[in-house]
């Protein structure tokens, strides 16, 4: 008998079923789970956002870590986006997280043998398995506060890297709760990385508007006596941060389709030299 169970009605799953999908989240955090000995508990998020409903589950392990389970709206592009983001983290240096694509969710009611009502209609649908750590120890930029910054210097230069990151590769939807950092150890990370620089018709949506956004995000930590010093540290990192872009051929991260490449290559080539002056200011 295993030790998952599926929505508030603590549904129970087939053995079958269960092992597989325990096998899926050992995968995700790097840590082998026993179906008779480590919990899983799989439900809808608690707080309400855009991919959340019928579109995302938590997955809670033993109580204090979470995986998440994203269908991306169903939208191939959504999902291919976050996988194009996910390398380009791995290849440039930045903060990343684990995440790889799964065709289809099989979860079984152990009375019933159909799909237990929280995962029904995942049966065939592509969807992302995300480590999403441990829930305790993570906070989002919006309720972020000073205190709990144990070195503004590496924090502004992190963000001033992730500025850089999110304006070359046409990263939108960058609102404070997008970045989450790890309060144990002190790592900001940009998350929801589903919608790029190009519309459905390939059309440069442009990204001025991830630029003034970045900037508004942090106005709030930075506000006090030594803004001009946060400035400085924000500014270097963005400069970081454009090197790290420029030092990998946009060619090696994968899944990155030929109008994404050509739309990089023109912006680096066209970048202000102090475009991280006109950002942070």
């Amino acid at each position: 008998m295993n030790l998952l169970t599926i929505g508030r009605n603590q549904e129970n799953v087939v053995d079958e079923d269960a092992l597989v999908f325990y096998e899926i989240i050992s995968k995700c955090i790097g840590q082998k789970l026993d179906p008779t000995k480590d919990r899983i508990f799989v439900d809808k998020p608690d707080t309400q956002s855009r991919s959340s409903g019928s579109h995302m589950l938590y997955c809670t392990i033993n109580g204090s870590r979470r995986v998440a389970l994203k269908r991306c709206y169903d939208n191939s592009e959504f999902l291919r986006r976050e996988l194009v983001i996910a390398d380009a983290k791995r290849k440039l240096m930045f903060p990343s997280y684990n995440m790889f694509k799964i065709d289809g969710l099989k979860l079984r009611n152990t009375l019933t043998k159909n799909s237990c009502t929280l995962t029904q209609g995942w049966e065939n649908k592509p969807l992302l398995v995300i480590d999403f750590g441990n829930p305790s120890d993570i906070i989002n930029l919006r309720d972020l506060t000073r205190a709990k910054i144990a070195n503004m210097q590496s924090f502004c230069h992190s963000y001033g890297s992730w500025t850089a990151f999110n304006i070359f590769f046409g990263v939108r939807d960058r609102h404070a709760m997008n970045f989450i950092f790890t309060k144990n150890t002190q790592i900001l990370h940009s998350v929801d990385n589903e919608e790029g620089p190009l519309d459905s018709s390939g059309r440069f949506i442009g990204v001025n508007d991830i630029a003034m956004t970045m900037s508004q995000n942090i106005q709030r930590l930075i506000a006090g006596a030594n803004r001009d010093l946060c400035i400085q540290w924000l500014r270097e990192g963005f400069i970081d941060g454009l090197a790290r872009i420029r030092s990998v051929d946009p060619s090696s991260i994968s899944m990155l389709n030929a109008n994404e490449i050509a739309l990089l290559e023109q912006m680096l080539a066209q970048a202000p030299s102090n475009l991280q002056n006109d950002v942070f200011f």
